[in-house]
């Protein structure tokens, strides 16, 4: 049984991939949302649980697993460390399934690159005082001290623990766009249109994480963006695309 952690559109995607060619799988989420979202399938077992250090190694164990595909989110390093770690221990061959990044041309002004959220906070205030979020609810904390000075909005998925989070770093109501991207790019024109925004903040998540669209229209309107960078992390088996994930298990006979 093949174990993929997921609960991204990318990592339903790849495991309908291998379901079609007859691996077994037991797809990992993290939320009731996500698990919502899957298609049933007889050869396919969900894990809604939490994966710590003592839950990820006893699921491991359980099931039998003889490889672990890490299609988490492209910043979700927590999970892919403890993955990679674990995976080591017990001798699991361990592949990180990579998203592309958003392609960007050279020589584009607008476009500022940082690697913390804390970076991203104190540039953008120095760019404009109508800041648009779209990071995320996680690190929101890095934004708060510049909630009584500048005006921050902000855009979350529609979840009661998102939600709570931009409410506990003093995000007001009418500050929080609340919907469910991916996003095109006359929505964002659109948006950053009635915000007034004169600064984007967001994460390259790639064009399945609408990176592309927020920066096409904010080059529109001329308006920087700010983008915080994936954060390195050294993998021992990288793949680009499903098809490779596929290879890759196949050669070193893993099912």
């Amino acid at each position: 049984m093949i174990f993929v952690a997921g609960g991204t559109q990318d990592s339903r995607e790849l495991v309908k991939f291998l379901l079609a060619k007859n691996f077994t799988i037991l797809l990992s989420v993290t939320t009731t949302y996500a698990k919502e979202l899957i298609t049933p399938h007889p050869n396919l077992s969900i894990n809604a649980h939490p994966l710590d250090a003592e839950t990820l190694p006893a699921i491991l164990k359980k099931y039998h697993i003889s490889a672990f595909i890490d299609a988490t989110h492209p910043y979700a390093t927590v999970i892919s460390e403890l993955a990679i770690n674990t995976c080591q221990k017990l001798t699991i061959p361990y592949i990180r399934y990579e998203r592309a990044c958003t392609a960007v041309m050279p020589k584009q002004p607008l476009l500022h690159y940082v690697n913390s959220y804390e970076e991203a906070a104190t540039l953008a205030s120095q760019l404009g005082k109508t800041i648009f979020i779209t990071t995320g609810s996680r690190h929101l904390s890095a934004f708060q001290k510049y909630l009584p000075t500048h005006r921050l909005f902000l855009r979350i998925i529609p979840l009661l623990d998102s939600l709570q989070a931009a409410l506990e770093a003093g995000f007001s109501p009418q500050n929080i766009i609340a919907m469910q991207g991916r996003f095109s790019k006359d929505f964002n024109l659109a948006t950053y249109k009635m915000l007034n925004a004169n600064v984007i903040v967001t994460k390259d998540s790639g064009h399945i994480g609408g990176t592309d669209t927020k920066i096409a229209a904010a080059e529109e309107l001329n308006i920087p963006v700010v983008i915080i960078q994936r954060p390195p992390l050294s993998y021992p088996e990288i793949r680009f695309s499903f098809s490779e994930i596929a290879v890759f298990l196949e050669r070193n006979n893993l099912c």
